[in-house]
């Protein structure tokens, strides 16, 4: 069956590229929405203009949310026909119910993360992200973890869809392994990353193992083809994450076959097998991360059996293709759901632009 081409309007509240097309972006979401936008673009025939916020600046950030609701509806004078709108993080969801409301479009967001519900520590952010997530309405919500689910919502149309990775990107290159053991570890520059724990942890492994080197990848500092070389080129990847969503940085590692350490939080505790397809330890605590990290180093041939059991994982059941796939039949659903509701309203003799 040929795909309906259509028009969306996405929205993101943290990009911070060097342009709009580099390879190179802040993290895991932003990776997220340039995959599935190249792909609906290219495999589905959609038009999909991206609308972000182009600096760090929380209070920026946060007053972009007014300026991209009329930077959109300046966009839609001259492009009339959007079909839906298609919101990413947080801010954002605000401003595309905002825009929804306005233009009479349905509105999708995406929660890629929840750290300070995950965390349940009170603070005015905990108030935020549970308001923005959980309390807000839209036409359908999609998480890329399962554990959202737990949280009550008033969000009814929820689709788990997780992240993917390009699994034929890390095949195509070719390294030789740093001659010296190396962990890898990737993310931003965040205390919910677990970085002040895995430091704790690396002082205990290297009372044993002290010649173990350490490639530390922050805020998007690697990207594309160096970062894959990054990751093949090491032995071991760990993410000691208090709070996680499902780390496309853990599908990266077992695309590159590495042997992994991850904490038991977000969707780890479903996509890790403990010692299987890699090792499974508590959030925060340093002790139990060094005891699983000496455990690979100790036992080389096993960490590489957990490394090539991950990248069946992922190459069977991660693609972005599945990703795209996903979302597209979410968007369908909710264009048909909205016509109906549309002529229903008709049939009642009220007018379908009413709220």
């Amino acid at each position: 069956m040929t795909p309906t081409p259509l028009h969306i309007v996405m929205l993101i509240d943290a990009w911070f590229p060097k342009d709009e097309t580099s390879p190179g972006v802040w993290g895991g979401g932003q990776v997220h929405v340039r995959e599935l936008r190249s792909r609906l673009v290219a495999d589905y025939g959609c038009q999909v203009e991206l609308f972000y916020a182009a600096h760090k600046n929380l209070l920026i950030r946060s007053l972009w949310v007014l300026w991209v609701v009329a930077d959109v509806l300046l966009y839609s004078r001259y492009h009339p026909q959007i079909h839906l709108l298609h919101s990413h993080g947080y801010y954002s969801g605000l401003a595309a119910k905002l825009i929804g409301f306005f233009l009479k479009v349905p509105v999708v967001h995406t929660v890629h993360a929840t750290p300070a519900l995950d965390q349940a520590k009170k603070s005015p952010k905990l108030l935020i992200e549970k308001w923005l997530l959980t309390k807000l309405h839209y036409q359908a919500e999609i998480s890329l973890s399962s554990h959202f689910l737990k949280y009550p919502n008033v969000n009814q149309r929820l689709s788990v869809i997780p992240n993917g990775v390009n699994i034929q990107a890390f095949n195509q290159v070719r390294v030789v392994k740093y001659p010296t053991t190396t962990l890898i570890w990737v993310g931003q520059a965040d205390p919910s990353k677990g970085l002040a724990v895995l430091k704790a942890a690396l002082v205990k492994v290297r009372r044993l193992y002290p010649e173990l080197k350490t490639e530390l990848v922050t805020g998007g500092r690697l990207s594309g083809r160096a970062i894959i070389k990054a990751y093949k080129k090491s032995h071991l990847f760990c993410l000691p994450s208090l709070a996680e969503s499902q780390p496309i940085a853990l599908l990266e590692a077992w695309a590159a076959k590495l042997p992994v350490v991850v904490t038991r939080v977000g969707e780890n505790q479903t996509m890790v097998k403990s010692g299987i397809n890699g090792l499974l330890v508590d959030p925060g605590n340093a002790q139990q991360l060094a005891k699983a990290l000496l455990q690979l180093l100790r036992s080389p041939r096993r960490a590489t059996a957990m490394g090539l059991a991950g990248y069946n994982l992922v190459k069977n059941h991660y693609s972005w293709d599945q990703v795209v796939a996903q979302t597209y039949a979410v968007y369908l659903e909710v264009l048909q759901t909205s016509a109906m509701a549309a002529e229903n309203k008709l049939v009642f003799g009220l007018n379908p632009h009413e709220n």
